[in-house]
């Protein structure tokens, strides 16, 4: 049996995370089995069933508990767990490839970047090491895997974007999980109490990369033309508070 280790922030309900677990259910796990390397220690969405799966949940410190406690702990992992050989780290910017470094260091033979976005908000030191990472990402990778052509014009080099020297991952899902119901959709209107209305909605984290600032902006257009339109925002996350003020100030609250 092949074991993969899955190198992600955590497995919490997230997009990056339902798309591995897409995937996990739907493998031969008697030839090909996920295990998690997390930045946490704390039991997430998806350990329960991880592990019912036949998965192994393993955790590091994150970089904000100490760049060195984090490097450290990175290279003890894999020196006591020598069986991988491959490893597949998810990711949204360079900003953080300090798993892979490690891999390299312990020879770990299979080294998989998979971008996730086009682009990560974040400080003026994330952006920095992005672009230093971006020239010297070869060193330490394998495999280059990314879920659209801007995403790895975004992660790559313009040498490897530009030889397409990258593997697009569609994000497969089961479309019959998502398949139109007229009882759920009466069922929900009624008890959003949005009956009658025209409705605009987006599941997704508040964060930089889902562009909720600009569907906004949409919004109230299509507000002035409709006034009985109501837009849904489903999700959480560190931008809540200035979208939710962002509403108040245009008087879409």
């Amino acid at each position: 049996m092949i074991r993969v280790l899955h190198i992600v922030k955590s497995m919490d309900m997230g997009g990056l995370e339902t798309f591995i677990m897409n995937i996990y259910r739907k493998i031969d796990r008697d030839k090909v089995q996920f295990d998690f390397l997390m930045h946490t220690d704390k039991e997430c969405v998806f350990s329960k069933e991880i592990r019912s799966l036949g998965g192994n949940l393993f955790n590091v410190p994150e970089r904000n508990r100490g760049v060195l406690n984090n490097k450290k702990a990175l290279n003890s992992f894999f020196k006591e767990h020598p069986e991988y050989s491959i490893v597949h780290q998810h990711l949204n910017s360079l900003s953080y490839i300090e798993p892979l470094k490690a891999a390299k260091r312990n020879n770990v033979r299979v080294r998989i970047i998979h971008g996730h976005s086009t682009k990560e908000g974040g400080s003026k030191i994330h952006n920095l090491l992005h672009c230093w990472n971006k020239l010297f990402i070869k060193r330490y990778i394998t495999d280059y895997f990314a879920c659209s052509d801007l995403s790895a014009k975004w992660l790559f080099s313009k040498k490897i974007y530009r030889s397409g020297a990258y593997q697009i991952i569609n994000n497969g899902i089961d479309t019959d999980l998502f398949g139109f119901k007229y009882e759920v959709r009466n069922r929900m209107r009624k008890e959003l109490n949005i009956v009658d209305k025209f409705v605009v909605g987006l599941v997704g984290r508040f964060s930089y990369p889902k562009n909720h600032e600009f569907l906004i902006d949409i919004f109230e257009s299509i507000h002035k033309k409709n006034n009985s339109s109501v837009l849904l925002l489903v999700g959480d996350g560190e931008m809540r508070s200035s979208i939710e003020y962002k509403l108040k100030e245009k008087g879409l609250e």
